[in-house]
């Protein structure tokens, strides 16, 4: 059985970043957990299966993905062609060996050039990083242990994967899109100022107390008016505590999202 290899980096929706991270109290930048499975193990303990919701009197639809071993299946997939490359998830996840089980869209890129966005780190390798002056909430593994945080660059080597996202979701169990908002550096998205409280396609990863990965996938559009439909943010957070999320952080979502 395939390791499950996930979060190829494509298909984003982003401009240069201008503002920055920008820390609003002593509480600590980074929070890890110990990652739950054996790499050993003989197959992914992968749960994968479609939500519904009601939002605004529309009916939208999803995927919430769970892996319960998830040590040594994790991994982050650039395009073929490598950043400033354009691919879809499909050809990526498939392209990557061994080939993906379970994968979806995860860093924003610069629409114009296809430039990443953020930090970037790809099977043990530093593919680009920047300061935290300009940067995001990120994801990543290191030693073992999932990480969520805003993290330098002195701080990555030694990870084996890492992705930049915007707004840290949930943290310590509790939903923190208010404040990830403020700390965020929202430049690197199209939506302006309402780019957490849109209704649209969404994409999230975390974890919950056990160290199982949880991916959380939603439907939407970009559709204005009676037509726009999908979720905004805190909905996100909420959703993602319901099913037992105790931090994530949200990720490209727009309107190019996948997962297969």
């Amino acid at each position: 059985m395939p390791r499950l290899q996930m979060l190829p980096l494509l298909i984003v929706v982003a401009i240069p970043s201008v503002a920055a991270y920008t820390q609003i109290d002593d509480a600590p930048k980074v929070t890890t957990q110990s990652v739950a499975g054996a790499p050993d193990a003989e197959s992914a303990q992968l749960q994968v299966r479609m939500v519904g919701f009601e939002v605004n009197g529309v009916h939208i639809t999803g995927h919430l993905g769970k892996l319960a071993n998830p040590a040594g299946r994790v991994s982050l997939a650039l395009p073929p062609g490598g950043c400033g490359s354009r691919e879809l998830v499909t050809v990526t996840s498939q392209k990557h060996q061994p080939r993906c089980k379970f994968a979806i869209n995860a860093g924003y890129f610069n629409v114009h050039n296809g430039a990443c966005i953020g930090n970037v780190i790809s099977h043990g390798v530093i593919v680009q990083t920047v300061p935290i002056s300009e940067g995001n909430v990120n994801f990543g593994i290191k030693n073992g242990k999932f990480h969520i945080g805003y993290i330098t660059p002195q701080e990555m080597p030694g990870f084996d994967m890492m992705v930049s996202g915007v707004v840290w979701l949930v943290r310590n169990g509790k939903n923190n899109v208010e404040r990830g908002w403020k700390e965020a550096n929202t430049t690197v998205q199209t939506s302006g100022n309402k780019y957490a409280t849109n209704l649209a396609s969404r994409t999230a990863v975390g974890w919950d107390a056990d160290g199982k990965l949880l991916v959380l996938q939603i439907d939407g559009s970009i559709a204005v008016g009676h037509n726009k439909r999908g979720m905004d943010m805190t909905t996100l957070a909420d959703v993602l505590i319901k099913h037992g999320a105790v931090e994530a952080i949200n990720l490209d979502g727009g309107d190019r999202k996948s997962v297969v």
